[in-house]
C-alpha cells in the first residue's frame, strides 16, 4: 500500500510514501524518527478544530502549557502534513483533538510504518 501526502508549492512539496515491512519514505530515501524522548527538547507541532467545544478549550490549554516546556509549538494545517513532520523530524511529536479518519489517514500510515504508532483518539 502507498500513500501520498503533499502541500503547496510553498511547503516543498515532497512525496511520502510507505509499504508493509519496507518502512517509510520521502522522496525515495528511507526516513526515521526523533531520538528526542524530552518535551523540554521538543518542536511540536497541533491543530485546533473548527467548533470551540471542550475539546478546543483543553488543546488550547495543552497549547500554552506545551508553548512554556517545549522548543515551540507550531499550527501547520494538516494533520497529514504534521504528522509527515514528525516522520522527517521537522518536529518530534503532533497532537490534535476530533480527527476525522479522512484528516489522517496517509499521514498515520507514514508514521505507523516509520516507527512506532504514536497517534491515539483523543475524542
Amino acid at each position: 500500500m502507498v500513500e501520498f501526502v503533499w502541500g503547496p508549492m510553498c511547503w516543498n512539496t515532497r512525496i511520502f510514501s510507505a509499504t508493509a515491512g519496507g518502512g517509510a519514505f520521502c522522496n525515495g530515501q528511507k526516513i526515521h524518527s526523533s531520538q528526542t524522548d524530552k518535551v523540554e527538547q521538543s518542536l511540536l507541532v497541533t491543530g485546533f478544530g473548527y467548533e470551540h467545544d471542550d475539546a478546543w478549550i483543553t488543546n488550547i490549554e495543552l497549547f500554552k502549557e506545551f508553548t512554556d516546556i517545549s522548543r515551540g509549538v507550531r499550527r501547520l494545517g494538516s494533520a497529514a502534513v504534521d504528522m509527515c513532520h514528525v516522520a522527517l523530524v521537522v518536529a518530534e511529536a503532533y497532537w490534535e483533538y476530533c480527527l476525522k479518519p479522512w484528516d489522517m489517514a496517509a499521514g498515520v500510515l507514514v508514521e505507523h510504518l516509520n516507527f512506532k504508532f504514536i497517534v491515539k483518539s483523543l475524542t
